[in-house]
């Protein structure tokens, strides 16, 4: 059967890996290099999904490396083949959605996941819990509140919000921004950084922003266990799609109320803004900015600028903009020539 469970591939994807290994070294902060092995890799995994149509784990691993190197349309094809939809859009979409605003147009995907979070989410768990109070099976009650919760409170919904802003920007969708995304925006900037309690050590699972991406399933074959070298090579900066996590969300999230104008407060979230840029500023908080690529950075800083009125702003602008173009040449000059 085309579907039954053929191990071979868990050979193809230990070749992958071990390319990976092999090659990392050598290809430390030059993007050229690193783009010519991804297609080396993608070519290899092709070849193996021609063969194996069903095996998942051969597009997941298609898909990331397809964004790796800006092909959203490989990707979205790899992607719906997994015909991925309900909660598994909440798990999964990830895996194609991280940055999907500054590579396509194509809101197809977020608004799936959109549609999810509003229609099956939101009526849905609601309506297990009451069916499990009216027929007294009160043993899965606590199941059925927690992952309401956790959809509530899902960082993917948030980072799907983000997404389709900056689409929606472009495409120049304000009904879309207003009524759709900037409600949601807000109810998290609510959740984790208006209140300061939200921030010291709160346990209540209502005030957490869970984290629900599967990443498990992604290393869930060749020795079944994450590898960090290869890790840090497919999320490196040089990438240019790092893996993002609850600082990415905050930074991201107050920008966009700040552009919009869409809290009383804008103050305080101009002094959390600040707080957050210089924070993963510092060296000491390498973490956070590995979040980040390197335009994303210069971005912050600029609308650092912006939005703090300072004595010496042109000549912060003028730096900014100098910045920018050495950003602009290594990764984009540099590659023309190549």
């Amino acid at each position: 059967e085309v579907t039954e469970y053929y191990p071979g591939f868990e050979f193809i994807i230990l070749l992958v890996q071990s390319l990976i290994l092999i090659n990392k070294n050598k290809i430390t902060n030059d993007s050229v290099e690193f783009e010519k092995l991804v297609v080396k890799l993608i070519i290899i995994l092709e070849m193996a999904v021609a063969n194996d149509l069903h095996e998942f784990h051969l597009r997941l691993w298609l898909i990331k490396l397809y964004n790796l190197i800006n092909c959203y349309s490989e990707s979205k094809f790899n992607f719906e083949f997994l015909k991925i939809k309900l909660i598994q859009l909440d798990t999964l979409s990830n895996s194609i959605t991280n940055r999907i605003g500054t590579t396509t147009t194509d809101k197809s995907i977020l608004n799936s996941c959109t549609n999810f979070y509003d229609s099956h989410a939101a009526n849905d768990c609601p309506n297990l819990i009451n069916y499990a109070f009216q027929n007294g099976t009160f043993d899965k009650l606590q199941g059925f509140i927690e992952l309401s919760i956790r959809l509530s409170n899902s960082i993917t919904k948030v980072l799907n919000a983000i997404e389709l802003i900056k689409i929606s920007r472009i495409t120049n969708d304000k009904e879309l921004i207003d009524d759709c995304c900037i409600p949601v925006l807000k109810s998290y900037w609510g959740k984790i950084l208006n209140n300061s309690n939200y921030l010291q050590g709160v346990t209540d699972s209502d005030c957490q922003i869970n984290d629900n991406r599967d990443i498990k399933t992604f290393w869930d074959n060749g020795i079944h266990e994450k590898i960090n070298e290869i890790d840090e090579f497919l999320n490196s900066n040089i990438s240019n799609n790092p893996n993002n996590n609850i600082d990415y969300v905050k930074l991201n999230l107050i920008k966009e109320l700040i552009l919009y104008k869409k809290s009383r407060n804008l103050p305080t979230l101009i002094n959390q803004y600040n707080e957050l840029v210089n924070k993963q500023s510092k060296e000491e908080d390498e973490e956070i900015s590995r979040q980040f690529t390197s335009i994303e950075l210069w971005s912050f800083k600029t609308f650092q600028i912006i939005i703090n009125k300072n004595e010496n702003e042109n000549e912060l602008v003028e730096n900014a903009i100098n910045e920018f173009t050495k950003i602009f040449n290594d990764n984009i000059i540099d590659k023309i020539d190549s």
